[in-house]
């Protein structure tokens, strides 16, 4: 990967507390988010 440059953001973290006052609730937690997707790409 290459070096960051200037203005580059370093860090990022998602806030999803918002959206969740108008009464969205996620389907899957990360954590099975991450699983679904992993055994994913063994299927391809």
């Amino acid at each position: 990967m290459a070096d960051s440059r200037i203005g580059d953001i370093q860090n990022s973290v998602a806030d999803i507390s918002k959206i969740r006052d108008l009464g969205y609730k996620p389907q899957f937690s990360l954590q099975n988010g991450l699983e679904k997707y992993y055994q994913s790409l063994g299927e391809s």
